[in-house]
């Protein structure tokens, strides 16, 4: 009996040591709070959120956003950044700019007190964003209502 048993023991141990080995960290499936696809801007507390925003919250935090809430975080996704050479890009490459291009995911890429120089290749789609600094936005962002 203390065989079969210290013998099972070793067979769990030898296939549980790789996977405590592993390092590296597995990204979540979804990195977003709201699995909801939004096909159009969201109206909460008669403000327009742009529905690439949405993503980033759950749905009962939306609903309670107040407008002035709304007015900052379209400022924060959508006023934050410049495409360098925007008139220069092909029509194709405008509208992925205006229609679906997240800055939140180079929101990493922002400086504290510096602008930042960001090269994009989203779905095929290259162009460069000059990303406000932090302290810039955040002086911005207090001042909207």
């Amino acid at each position: 009996m203390k065989k079969y048993s210290l013998a099972l023991l070793l067979f769990l141990f030898a296939f549980s040591v790789p996977v405590l080995a592993q390092t590296e960290p597995v990204a979540p499936k979804n990195p977003y709070r709201n699995t909801k696809v939004y096909t159009s801007d969201l109206l909460i507390d008669g403000a327009k959120l742009d529905k690439r925003i949405a993503k980033y919250y759950a749905e009962p935090d939306l609903l309670k956003m107040k407008s002035t809430k709304i007015n900052q975080l379209n400022y924060l996704y959508l006023k934050t950044y410049t495409v360098i050479g925007y008139n220069s890009l092909d029509a194709e490459v405008k509208k992925f700019i205006d229609v679906s291009f997240d800055i939140g995911l180079y929101e990493k890429y922002r400086k504290a007190d510096d602008k930042a120089i960001v090269e994009v290749n989203m779905e095929g789609k290259k162009f460069t964003v000059e990303l406000l600094s932090r302290s810039e936005v955040l002086k911005t962002k207090e001042n909207i209502q």
